[in-house]
């Protein structure tokens, strides 16, 4: 009752939208002085160049918003735009046909995003900042979602390579270079398209000693197989990340619903299972020469 009354009520005022603008405006202009952030920007707009997922935020666009638009907003995706409602916990059939009935005033045409094509063309490029004491860099490429036979066996190797503390990536260049205070590599996904990056902040004089030091780590990982020992410790990492992700009923509801906006069902996570454990050496070498072959990666350094 009372998420349909605030739902149904929001009256957006003036005063209120005007703070929220001006704080967010100053927030910006501090972010916008941090060369991770510029990086990042950078980076957005270099692999989804040409789509709407380019488009980044500027200080101007806060004073464009107008309260009669963020109405219209709300009015079209919100009160007549709900598709889905997600609910986990001890709830009968009752109480689940009431909150359906509830939410029906809600409901509206579906305004799911369209499917778009990237160019994949790959991109260095430097962005000067002479007043930063260190040098961002981000190194990425569009890559593909759950429903992608090679997803379950990339997050593997992506893993060996920088997703969790003891990975590669950080082994070599905090650990034995001491180039930084942390590396990582990751994998993110949109509803249509996912992306893999890796991301850190060096000094500038050891920019480009960092990048040869991550190509370097790429190809070894494209040439010779991954140690038994090492692969087993990464496997057991895995699967203790899936069992803490599903700890709790917020944790189940965002397994579920991570399947749910690809079609999938929870069995996928039975295949992540099977697959961690039956995965090889000589797999996950054929994933780094399929995936990660060093001139489809985009570079983006500032500082």
């Amino acid at each position: 009752d009372i998420f349909q009354e605030a739902f149904s009520n929001a009256i957006f005022p003036e005063k209120e939208i005007h703070e929220i603008c001006n704080e967010r405006q100053e927030k910006l202009k501090v972010q916008l002085q941090k060369v991770n952030v510029l990086a990042q920007r950078k980076i957005q707009q270099a692999l989804f160049e040409n789509t709407p997922f380019s488009q980044v935020i500027s200080l101007e666009d806060y004073g464009r918003i107008q309260r009669a638009d963020i109405i219209r907003f709300h009015e079209k995706h919100y009160l007549n735009g709900l598709s889905k409602v997600f609910l986990v916990g001890d709830l009968s059939d009752e109480e689940m046909k009431e909150m359906k009935e509830s939410c029906a005033q809600f409901t509206g045409p579906s305004h799911r995003s369209e499917a778009v094509e990237f160019s994949g063309t790959s991109h260095v490029i430097h962005e000067e900042k002479s007043d930063a004491l260190q040098t961002a860099i981000r190194i990425g490429k569009i890559m593909f979602t759950k429903t992608h036979p090679d997803f379950i066996s990339f997050s593997v190797l992506n893993t060996i390579l920088g997703d969790y503390f003891g990975s590669r990536l950080m082994s070599n260049i905090r650990e034995d270079k001491g180039y930084t205070y942390g590396i990582g590599s990751y994998m993110m996904e949109n509803t249509h398209f996912g992306y893999f990056m890796i991301a850190t902040e060096v000094a500038k004089e050891v920019k480009e000693a960092t990048i040869k030091e991550i190509q370097l780590e790429i190809e070894r990982l494209q040439t010779s197989l991954v140690p038994e020992e090492e692969l087993e410790l990464v496997k057991s990492y895995l699967l203790g990340q899936l069992l803490k992700a599903a700890d709790g009923p917020y944790a189940m509801l965002d397994l579920f619903t991570g399947v749910e906006l690809h079609g999938m069902d929870m069995s996928f996570y039975n295949q992540y299972i099977q697959k961690i454990q039956e995965i090889t050496a000589e797999e996950i070498r054929e994933m780094a020469c399929k995936h990660l072959e060093w001139k489809s990666l985009s570079i983006i350094t500032v500082g």
